[in-house]
């Protein structure tokens, strides 16, 4: 196995940790988080702070990388995170989830 494998299993492990986390701190299911579906807002908000926690993580996955693993483009993952950014800086319960998540040991 490359460093590269090596690399990828590891992002995709953290993935799982993300969505897991995301899914118990908001209460959205994981199949919805990964679903295509963009109707619900909860859902999207939910697949944004995903986004947020893998690019945060030590490996640094690319915008590519993320939309790649979440069946998403890379603009998709980069306006997430923008809007995780921008929802926290005045949004109460967008700066729970956040925080909860920090507690989890996500850098976001």
């Amino acid at each position: 196995m490359t460093t590269t494998n090596k690399k990828l299993n590891a992002i995709e492990s953290h993935l799982t940790k993300c969505i897991d986390d995301v899914s118990e701190v908001t209460g959205v299911k994981d199949w919805e988080i990964m679903s295509k579906s963009r109707g619900f807002e909860y859902a999207c908000n939910a697949r944004f702070l995903v986004y947020s926690c893998m690019r945060a993580h030590d490996l640094e996955p690319s915008y590519q990388q993320i939309g790649r693993l979440m069946n998403r483009h890379h603009g998709s993952v980069m306006n997430g995170i923008k809007a995780v950014n921008n929802l926290a800086s005045y949004d109460k319960k967008m700066k729970l989830k956040v925080k909860a998540l920090r507690e989890r040991g996500h850098r976001i």
